[in-house]
């Protein structure tokens, strides 16, 4: 038997359609009578009952979809659960709901995260990417060491992955992960948490492993996945520019390479910015360029906003002799607002100046 794709059927699609042609010629005119009978037998409750033919689903229709939801192993209460809460399955395209699962099915992703994707119409049975796509990613996927339930998951739990699975290149990028020797577990483990990896130049990315083997990156590290996420928007000259801030600013060629092998986001800053956050960390803050690279906070919070008011504050403390202890600037930037306020209390016009004011 064939399908109307023109593939060959699966066991289950057999039954499908064999059912499929049964239900096709009930009429219409059975009513609601009939329909409450049907779901009397499979077993819904008097409130699922009355929230389904309320929707006033077509009796044809309603028992395909019992069909199909009876295969996933959903059925009695649970149908009816299922169905009142996901009132989307009375309006699709039945064959097409049918043929998203047999791919899922096919391609050997687990029973539980298949009845999990009904819950998610909008991302795994979105009309953006056809079957044969899908059937092509979870191909490729596989070529690469990825187990179908990790296929599944890199494919549909990010929303911008659909706008890239047509991409031809993008197996390529782990492919080349592969090649200069990262690990197949952290390969997998890329593609499910960072799909951004996913989108941009592929000539960005080639450079990127390659400015990465310079500086001493180990490839299997969580500094390398952090490099190639942050720095995925972002030629590898400009890169290398700000790479040269480091230099410029007292590092020595050893020390900026460890200090990006240890904080990759460094060099996903703009460079104005960077030069700026030395600028008062060395000269204002009076801070050693050892005390910085030590301390991501100086890279991830903001100069203006976080950075400039604390060291204000601190300073008003410690020239009124408030402080008990000595305080770093790196700890006083790293903690909450709310912790802030409660271990530093100061005047509010002090803590208003500080935030308004501009070095």
């Amino acid at each position: 038997m064939v399908c109307p794709s023109g593939r060959q059927c699966s066991f289950f699609t057999k039954r499908f359609l064999c059912l499929a042609r049964e239900v096709k010629g009930l009429p219409e005119a059975e009513g609601v009578l009939s329909k409450r009978a049907l779901l009397e037998r499979e077993g819904f409750t008097e409130e699922h009952i009355k929230a389904v033919l309320n929707l006033g689903p077509r009796s044809d229709k309603l028992k395909l979809l019992l069909i199909i939801l009876k295969e996933l192993g959903i059925h009695g209460p649970g149908a009816g659960s299922f169905i009142s809460d996901h009132t989307w399955f009375l309006q699709c395209n039945l064959w097409r709901l049918h043929e998203r699962l047999q791919i899922l099915e096919n391609a050997g992703v687990e029973s539980s995260m298949v009845k999990e994707a009904l819950s998610y119409p909008s991302y795994y049975f979105s009309s953006r990417v056809s079957n044969e796509e899908l059937r092509v990613s979870f191909s490729n996927l596989k070529d690469i060491g990825l187990s179908p339930s990790e296929s599944f998951m890199a494919i549909f739990r990010s929303s911008k992955v659909k706008k890239v699975v047509k991409d031809e290149n993008w197996v390529s990028r782990f492919q080349a992960l592969y090649r200069k020797g990262m690990s197949t577990d952290r390969i997998r483990k890329t593609i499910q948490d960072h799909a951004c990896l996913l989108r941009g130049s592929k000539e960005f990315f080639t450079e990127h492993l390659q400015l990465m083997e310079e500086i001493g990156l180990d490839i299997n590290s969580n500094s390398a996945v952090r490099a190639l996420v942050s720095w995925s928007a972002i030629p590898a000259d400009v890169l290398r520019a700000k790479f040269t801030v480091l230099i410029c600013v007292g590092y020595s060629h050893e020390e900026a390479k460890e200090f990006v092998r240890r904080y990759p986001v460094v060099l996903s800053l703009k460079e104005e910015d960077l030069i700026k956050r030395f600028d008062f960390l060395l000269h204002t803050a009076n801070l050693k360029l050892k005390e910085i690279c030590c301390s991501a906070t100086f890279l991830t919070c903001n100069l203006e906003k976080r950075i400039i008011p604390r060291f204000k504050i601190l300073q008003y403390l410690k020239e009124h002799k408030l402080l008990r202890k000595e305080v770093t600037l790196s700890y006083a930037v790293a903690i909450s607002d709310d912790a802030f306020a409660k271990r530093f209390k100061v005047p509010p016009q002090v803590t208003a100046n500080a935030s308004l004011s501009q070095t």
